[in-house]
Parts: structure tokens; sequence; C-alpha cells
């Protein structure tokens, strides 16, 4: 057990001395998009499906955004001052949203 402390001690400082705060803003983002999408999950599951295309539009909004945000931390990391993955990221936010508000209709 303790062998397992030290390991994820050592993941924690590597993580925090490495990563520059706009990855870590990435990674907070991705996991805030996780949490809405299990809220999502967890009130159709409590209250039911009557809004069926509502459900679905948010919950595959939050996943599309959390692939989204892993997708330009990938390439943020490999050259932090790109401008085209920016780019990308903003243009297919705007197709996803497009396309979850079509889809409530």
């Amino acid at each position: 057990m303790s062998e397992l402390k030290a390991v994820l001690r050592s993941l924690y400082l590597e993580y925090k001395n490495q990563t520059t705060s706009q990855l870590k803003l990435l990674d907070f983002f991705f996991i805030f998009s996780l949490i809405v999408a299990l809220v999502q999950f967890a009130y159709m599951i409590v209250f039911g499906t009557f809004p069926f295309n509502s459900f679905l539009s948010g919950f595959f909004t939050a996943i599309g955004e959390a692939i989204f945000t892993v997708s330009l931390r990938m390439q943020l990391k490999r050259d932090n001052t790109a401008v085209r993955p920016i780019g990308d990221f903003i243009f297919c936010n705007l197709v996803l949203f497009l396309a979850a508000f079509n889809f409530m209709g």
C-alpha cells in the first residue's frame, strides 16, 4: 500500500511540476465535461427519459466536448504555440452544438 502511495505521489508531483497551466486547464475542463455527462445520465436514470432527444443531445454533446478537449490537449502538448488546433477546436464545437440544437428539435 505504501508503494502505491509513493507512486501516486510521484505521479502527482511530476504532473504538477512539468505540466503547463494551459494544459492543466484543459484537463480540468475534460473532467468537468465527463462530470456533466455523468450527471445527465444519472438524471435520466432517476427521473426517466421523457424528453429523450434532449437527453441524447446533452449527453453526446458533453462526451463530444470531452473528446475534442483531449484532441486539443494532445495537439497543444506537441506544439504549445500552434493556432490551428485551437481554430479546429472552435470549429468542431460549433458543428457539434449546431447538430445538438438541430437534434433537440
